[in-house]
């Protein structure tokens, strides 16, 4: 312990006086207090970390879950009906062979009417098939439960994309017990996925407190235009990653594409005309959108601030225009007016609230508003001399 560790310093000092014995003691418990102050960083660091993790982890694990149960309850249903369309186009097409072939011996008018009537029922029968999901050709020989959209991977993504209420809508359930349980999933998910999206928005906000040290001396409405500047570039390098991270992993897509299916994700606009279709990395996938909208969040909350503030200072300088314009005066008076209002009110702090706007442009009016003494008139005599 400090005792021990203190005796067993100080017995071999006390040859020494009590001022030296004394420095010993208060050195080696200065250190204490150091190595206590360093532990109490190190824990509450940890702790930090360990609560931002584990929010984003709780919300990974209830993603998986949801999924997992989407898929329990929708599978089952989706199999069974792609089964029955994919009995339903061979029977069409079978009927179709068949008809066909019978009629080589009528008339043409009669084969090209019952070739279109039958025609007709197998195209119907086709494009129900699309609908209900079943895109391959039955030509292939894939069996119904390998089309099934509702596997372990695509239920965990569609699962995420409720959450983040993004919804694409090129998978949904159908099931009365799955539409139940996607009300309940989000009543109680979607509180939670905004948690954890204001989460990591801190923690990206907390990057653009810092400003390097030549930005010291600049004004704070640069400062501000710089930090909202940046966070629109970091937010064009995220999507832009994640694009070519897309384009390399689904393949058909061009980088254009993949910049604008990001886009739309990180927006949470989600048309849902461009879908991943590879679930092997549904879940990378999913982390990707979840850190995305994170930082989107953020992002637009810092230009939606800088927009709020110009739009206050553009309010603030045309009401004090409009009372400059209510005082009277010589067009000249009120131009210089004018003019000195706008310097003035350039140089005024942009964090002020509207109320201490308007009282600071009222200020302002009054100030300058007030009569200005009168210069005395000069006179000046001018002699000529001459030779006259």
């Amino acid at each position: 312990s400090v005792r021990t560790a203190i005796g067993s310093i100080v017995g071999p000092v006390e040859l020494f006086s009590d001022d030296v014995r004394s420095a010993v003691v208060m050195g080696i418990e200065t250190e204490t207090l150091l190595d206590t102050k360093t532990d109490r960083s190190w824990r509450k660091r940890l702790t930090n970390f360990l609560g931002h993790t584990g929010l984003f982890l709780l919300l990974i694990a209830y993603t998986v879950f949801g999924g997992l149960v989407f898929k329990a309850l929708e599978h089952p249903t989706e199999v069974a009906t792609l089964k029955e369309h994919d009995a339903r186009v061979k029977q069409h097409r079978a009927v179709f062979l068949e008809r066909v072939s019978r009629s080589r011996r009528a008339s043409e008018q009669e084969f090209l009417r019952l070739l279109e009537q039958q025609l007709n029922k197998y195209e119907s029968a086709v494009q129900d098939a699309a609908r209900g999901g079943l895109l391959v050709p039955i030509t292939e020989g894939r069996q119904p439960a390998d089309l099934a959209r509702w596997n372990n991977l695509q239920a965990i993504f569609f699962a995420s994309t409720v959450l983040t209420t993004i919804g694409y809508g090129n998978i949904v359930p159908v099931t009365t017990g799955g539409r139940t349980f996607c009300l309940l999933y989000a009543l109680i998910g979607i509180p939670l996925c905004v948690s954890v999206i204001a989460d990591l928005g801190s923690l990206v906000a907390n990057r653009f407190t810092g400003l390097p040290s030549w930005l010291e001396k600049v004004s704070t409405t640069v400062k501000s235009l710089l930090s909202a500047l940046v966070a629109l570039l970091l937010l064009l390098l995220y999507i832009s990653v994640g694009a070519l991270l897309f384009m390399i992993l689904e393949g058909e897509w061009s980088f254009f594409e993949s910049f604008y299916f990001c886009f739309i994700t990180m927006t949470t606009i989600g048309f849902g005309d461009l879908v991943p279709q590879k679930p092997e990395y549904m879940l990378l996938c999913t982390v990707y959108i979840l850190i995305g909208l994170g930082m989107t969040s953020t992002i637009i909350e810092i230009v939606r601030n800088e927009y709020a503030k110009s739009w206050k200072r553009i309010q603030a300088l045309a009401e004090a225009l409009r009372k400059l314009a209510e005082a009277g005066g010589s067009a000249t008076e009120i131009a210089s007016l004018q003019n000195e209002f706008i310097q003035r009110i350039t140089m005024t702090d942009s964090n002020k609230s509207p109320k201490q706007w308007e009282n600071a442009v009222d200020t302002i009016v009054r100030n300058m508003s007030k009569p200005k003494l009168k210069e005395p008139k000069i006179v000046q005599i001018i002699i000529y001399e001459t030779s006259v």
